[in-house]
């Protein structure tokens, strides 16, 4: 057993959910079973491993709202480390040697960008230097975050902008997908002509919920009149996630097959298989299922997992047998390894798929951010990237599935076109990655009370603007 002790300065300053949000991970950045205790003397966080690992934790930084922030590589110690310093050192380590790789790569670095980076590393300085005091090392520390961040977004900005200089210059239009998620809605009409700016593609998701409320008894009016709209606007179709284990995706009548996995996986294949037939030729992409890797619906074992991912994608298969097929992984960060007993983080369960041969044409990275449960924790420009570059690794084509969905990270407007300008281009900077979708149509008029949607939507046509620009400078 190995355990560390932090000392947080400013106590105050700790998120609400920001204990039940941090984890310990290993080298491969998978997380560790650990408890995590606050205490009088800090936090207590003990673990089974006795190796060195990096302590994630939710954080509030000024000027970039609640992110994910992660110590260097600490070891079992009988003195404590103190919280703030630590993550101070872990985000400028993970800058430094960022820019280093890139630099490695070919990236040219400006002197500016080196010069900051010299003045947020004497920053740091001074905050190692004070741990006697901790109040002022924490203040110090701060200021090196802030710094570090800030430098950050610019790396990762600089890096996109070379990359797609240099990709444009062999093509001057990227054939990627650029899309949004219709999910059980028609956009609104008067928004047309600005949606098709912006995008080339809709996803159609198909919701087992809305097709099959009482089993047996399938209404395709959502979907159909999706598809219609979507051929009328010329849009590519992404059809799918067509089985999500969410309640709000799944027939409550369902739920009386928890425990029956021959079943279930038969019902789940047939509908699958049913959709793919209906629409075959009519969309240009399926998405067989979404978050096999992380529901904890139906009591699913891991084999199981395996087995019905390889059933779903088979089923749509012998349906459609030209269009490409996927399927979604979420919370890639797998944080949610942290609270389960689970032997294959979602990058290992993607690289076992992929190793069958099972005709699977790529996949789906789903990367909800906010601080719902189901969610990935906000993260920074360089660590999106990061997280990219190991899915990657895979050699299949990727899609980014993206959605903000906590005010605390979208709190205005001109902030989540922020966030669509400082991320999308660095996605398109990525040779695996074929399609960046929004997950919450912003444009439909839905009762929908998810705090994304109703962003999105108020401020419909302000949203379009920068993905219109997006797709203008580079998709085709």
């Amino acid at each position: 057993m190995g355990l560390m002790q932090f000392v947080l300065a400013q106590r105050d300053r700790l998120l609400p959910n920001a204990i039940q949000r941090s984890y310990l991970a290993g080298a491969d950045d998978v997380p560790w079973n650990a408890s995590i205790l606050l205490s009088d003397e800090g936090l207590l966080v003990d673990r089974e491993e006795n190796d060195s690992g990096c302590f994630w934790l939710p954080w509030h930084v000024e000027g970039h709202g609640n992110v994910m922030l992660g110590t260097g590589t600490l070891i079992e110690s009988d003195e404590p480390y103190l919280l703030e310093v630590e993550l101070a050192r872990g985000m400028l380590n993970r800058l430094r040697n960022q820019m280093f790789n890139w630099q490695m790569s070919g990236m040219l670095i400006d002197d500016d960008l080196l010069s900051r980076t010299s003045e947020a590393t004497h920053q740091f300085t001074r905050a190692a230097s004070r741990k006697s005091d901790p109040v002022d090392a924490a203040v110090e520390a701060e200021k090196s975050l802030v710094m570090t961040l800030n430098l950050g977004e610019a790396l990762a900005a600089g890096y996109a902008q070379q990359v797609l200089a240099i990709r444009q210059r062999q093509t001057p239009k990227l054939a990627v997908l650029l899309g949004g998620n219709l999910e059980d809605n028609l956009p609104d009409q008067t928004l047309d002509q600005a949606i098709c700016a912006a995008f080339n593609t809709a996803q159609v998701p198909c919701t087992w919920r809305n097709v099959e409320p009482e089993q047996g008894a399938r209404d395709w009016s959502i979907p159909e009149q999706q598809i219609a709209w979507c051929q009328a606007q010329n849009l590519r179709i992404y059809g799918g996630p067509i089985i999500r284990f969410e309640r709000r995706a799944v027939p409550d009548w369902l739920m009386l097959f928890d425990g029956d996995f021959d079943n279930l996986a038969d019902l789940a294949a047939d509908y699958v298989k049913t959709v793919a037939a209906r629409y075959r030729n009519r969309v240009n992409l399926w998405n067989c299922a979404a978050g096999l890797n992380t529901t904890d619906m139906f009591h699913l074992g891991e084999e199981q997992r395996l087995r019905l991912a390889v059933r779903l994608i088979e089923a749509v298969r012998a349906a459609d047998p030209r269009a490409p097929i996927l399927i979604t992984f979420d919370q890639p960060w797998c944080e949610y390894l942290a609270k389960r007993e689970m032997d294959l983080p979602p990058l290992h369960f993607a690289d076992t798929l992929a190793r069958a041969e099972i005709g699977l044409a790529g996949f789906a990275v789903e990367i909800n951010l906010g601080s719902h449960e189901s969610g990935t924790a906000p993260r920074d420009p360089l660590e999106i990237s990061r997280q990219i570059d190991r899915w990657s690794s895979l050699n299949l084509p990727l899609i980014v599935q993206l959605s903000w969905q906590n005010s605390a990270t979208v709190s205005a407007n001109h902030d989540m076109q922020s966030l669509i300008r400082r991320t999308v281009p660095l996605l398109f900077a990525k040779q695996a990655v074929q399609g960046v979708f929004l997950q919450s149509w912003p444009f439909a008029a839905s009762a929908n009370d998810q705090a994304c949607t109703k962003l999105f939507r108020d401020a419909s046509c302000e949203a379009l603007k920068p993905l219109a620009a997006l797709r203008r400078q580079y998709v085709m």
